[in-house]
């Protein structure tokens, strides 16, 4: 039972002891896993790996406090220190598990025989593990973590967040598309939106070939008043079958794109505003719902 439980927990460290079998902490959930870590996930590697290694420290200082500095107490405390090393490498804590990896080196040393342990001082050793749990709780803080609010959880990295015909039209908007969301999702509410009209442009260099207008290195207010000459052109059954239907397409995205690029597009990408989450919530559903109404009114790069 005990080999089949070991044999599940990817990268884990095993150590036998007395003819017991130790499973140590799982590595670090947000290495071992892409994407999103639940609370639950950190917690419960919180538990495993810090108890292990808050114990290793216990153990080594009474270790330490209850055995002679003699050759043989400084190789129980170096095999001590080992474990504790292996904990600070499965917490991602390598400038702790070098401090140990010194430690180790230099109790071996002066645990070649007792002439030369003797050399080192109770107090030596008690400033020593003082020094590495000082170590580790500084590296610790060295670690940062972001939080996802639960209610922006299905935002975070998600491809198709637009949904799939909007990134199969527009291809080339996808990676802003979802940076759009990761933001949003993070708190990064203004980045989010300037991603949004970086998706927008796509839209509007798109309808722009579709009419034959140039759109590169020029300014919106230009192109969209030259979608507008284009869309009254089409009048007639010289235009094709459908050339109502196109012309009300046409002419409904050029007013929105006129619309996006006072309301939003010249504030957010010269500097003018920030943008808190509601107002970046708002923006994304906007955004959201027109490109899905240029892909299914056909438009595509």
């Amino acid at each position: 039972m005990l080999s089949s439980q070991i044999e599940t927990l990817p990268a884990a460290r095993v150590h036998i002891e007395n003819s017991e079998t130790i499973v140590y902490a799982r590595p670090q959930p947000w290495i071992a896993n892409s994407g999103l870590i639940s609370w639950w996930d950190m917690e419960k590697f919180a538990a495993e790996n810090f108890c292990n290694a808050c114990g290793n420290l216990t153990s080594i200082a009474y270790l330490a406090a209850n055995n002679p500095a003699d050759a043989r107490g400084l190789r129980l405390l170096s095999e001590r220190l080992v474990d504790l090393q292996s904990e600070c490498e499965s917490l991602g804590l390598k400038v702790s598990a070098l401090q140990c990896a010194t430690m180790i080196e230099t109790f071996d040393n002066f645990s070649k025989n007792d002439l030369v342990a003797g050399m080192i001082k109770p107090v030596q050793i008690t400033q020593a593990l003082t020094d590495i749990r000082s170590v580790i709780s500084n590296e610790m803080k060295t670690h940062l973590f972001l939080s996802v609010f639960p209610n922006r959880q299905d935002f975070y990295e998600q491809p198709e967040l637009f949904g799939a015909k909007v990134s199969t039209n527009f291809a080339s908007a996808k990676e802003d598309i979802k940076e759009s969301g990761c933001c949003y999702a993070t708190d990064r509410t203004t980045a989010c939106v300037m991603h949004l009209m970086r998706v927008l442009e796509v839209g509007l260099n798109t309808l722009a070939k579709e009419l034959n207008v140039i759109f590169s290195q020029r300014n919106w207010e230009n192109v969209i008043n030259d979608i507008e000459a284009e869309i009254k052109k089409i009048n007639g059954p010289a235009w094709g079958v459908g050339w109502k239907q196109n012309q009300q397409f046409y002419s409904g995205a050029a007013k929105d794109f006129r619309y996006f690029k006072v309301a939003w597009r010249n504030h957010a990408m010269h500097y003018r505003e920030r943008y808190d989450a509601d107002e970046a919530k708002i923006i994304l559903e906007h955004v959201k719902a027109f490109m899905v109404q240029l892909a299914d009114g056909g438009l595509k790069e």
